[in-house]
């Protein structure tokens, strides 16, 4: 068949699998492919990255659409490019340090705002992502200008968060949003209080956490009870991450919130109050995840963070529907243990902890009486050091599992020290140290599984031993 006999379409199709410079030098061929070269549908699915593709400045000029636009220092084509796209990445470039580094930085963020406006007024922009690898300062009109905007699904600031202070009028015109992810601190509260207010009708899922230590520094001290209120009265969230505030039971409130992550790095009195009663009166949660966090330097026992689970297994409704819990640096086993027999429904368990400190109290409260559901134990050594393989040779796995047959134990961040005894056995050759991620366990025949898209036989990063039951 001969090119002149392919129809249009059958043809850009085929032009959205050629590369920049191959699609841009169809435009020399001929009338008719110089015109489906410029085709929406042959952009429309392409990501470009400014910093790395040589020809970025063509394609923002005669392309009329993509998908999305990576941006880190080539700012000025995207300001007056009619090329519209979906998504926005938009990186603080860490190389901007030095003498001028903050001039310099406010000028990227002016910038940054004048290319989400011209985005918006083209009218595909649906997401952005500001991704900040160290301070930022002089963002105020990118910031102000990131809560004005309308028609965007996903918005995300990543990192550290860019300095704020000043207080945030002027919210979308109409609610679109369904994801949308900032620390809360003091500087972003009256930013996130805008986007929150602005979208609260359509919003499905709120990330308000800091995801490691260092972002605690601006944590927000005192009880922020208009963002509390905001997320109490959304009628579609489904998802929240956040951290620990006094007043945190009335997103309770919420008729639909499924999911819900506590980052736990302060242990004040009122905020851990405010968190057990959240968990005690939000009986529709199918997924917790509790990722708490020591500090050695200051005086917070363990037995503190133990209040979280103990409330997580008294549910006001009497019956808990949470299927799936998830516990980083895991601060007693014992009030887990505990509070199984009232987590009826819980199918998945996930601790991070070290695995030594679970044996004999995890083989002995892990039982098909108290845990009916449970089907995937998965555990991360806390200790990344810890010899999985000498783990594997203790009497809690075989243990834990002959009690509970139907039970998958995944133990994840494999490490083999080479040297223990059970290294030494060469034995477990079906697991890939150097490859492998994860380690699964089991003792049922595969043919009676009651849960086999646990197994994922063929998954590229996990192994799988089948283990003889204890006589």
């Amino acid at each position: 068949m001969q090119l002149d006999q392919l129809p249009d379409d059958v043809l850009v199709t085929l032009m959205q699998h050629l590369d920049v410079d191959s699609l841009l030098a169809c435009r020399l061929v001929c009338r008719r492919l110089c015109g489906l070269a410029l085709h929406g549908d042959a952009w429309r699915h392409r990501w470009l990255w400014t910093d790395f593709e040589p020809r970025a400045r063509a394609v923002l000029r005669l392309a009329p659409c993509l998908r999305g636009v990576s941006v880190c220092g080539h700012i000025l084509p995207l300001i007056a490019t009619r090329c519209s796209v979906a998504h926005l990445l938009l990186t603080v470039n860490v190389s901007d340090q030095g003498d001028g580094a903050e001039a310099r930085l406010a000028l990227a963020a002016t910038q940054f705002a004048l290319v989400v406006r011209n985005q918006e007024a083209l009218g595909r922009l649906r997401g952005v992502t500001l991704s900040c690898l160290y301070p930022m300062f002089g963002a105020e009109a990118l910031i102000m200008t990131l809560a004005a905007t309308s028609g965007l699904e996903s918005l995300r600031v990543v990192g550290i968060v860019p300095y704020h202070w000043s207080l945030i009028e002027q919210g979308p015109r109409r609610p679109t949003l369904e994801h949308f992810e900032c620390e809360l601190t003091t500087g972003t509260e009256s930013f996130v209080n805008t986007v929150l207010a602005g979208h609260g009708d359509t919003l499905e899922v709120v990330d308000l956490g800091a995801h490691s230590r260092d972002g605690v520094e601006g944590y927000l001290g005192q009880t922020s009870e208009t963002t509390l209120r905001l997320l109490g009265g959304m009628g579609r969230l489904r998802e929240l991450t956040c951290q620990l505030l006094p007043g945190l039971e009335v997103v309770a409130a919420c008729p639909t919130l499924e999911n819900l992550r506590l980052n736990v790095y302060s242990f004040e009195p009122h905020a851990i109050e405010g968190a057990c009663e959240l968990l005690r009166r939000a009986h529709h949660l199918r997924s917790v995840c509790l990722d708490y966090y020591y500090d050695d330097s200051q005086d917070r026992p363990p037995e503190v963070g133990a209040k979280l689970i103990e409330a997580l297994g008294c549910c006001s409704s009497g019956r808990s529907l949470v299927t799936q819990l998830a516990i980083s640096a895991l601060p007693l086993l014992q009030p887990l243990l505990g509070a199984l027999p009232s987590l009826p429904a819980l199918h998945d368990l996930w601790l991070s902890a070290p695995l030594l400190t679970l044996n004999g109290e995890l083989a002995q409260g892990i039982t098909p009486s108290t845990a009916p559901a449970l089907r995937l134990l998965a555990l991360r050594p806390y200790e990344t050091l810890e010899c999985v393989h000498d783990w594997l040779h203790t009497d809690t796995p075989k243990t834990v599992l002959t009690a509970n047959p139907q039970l998958h134990i995944l133990v994840r961040e494999l490490h083999e020290c080479g040297i223990c005894e059970a290294c030494e056995l060469g034995c477990h050759r079906n697991v890939r140290w150097g490859v492998s991620k994860e380690v699964g366990l089991f003792v049922h025949d595969l043919g009676k599984c009651t849960s086999p898209e646990v197994h994922i036989v063929d998954h590229p990063w996990r192994s799988w031993i089948q283990v003889a039951r204890c006589i």
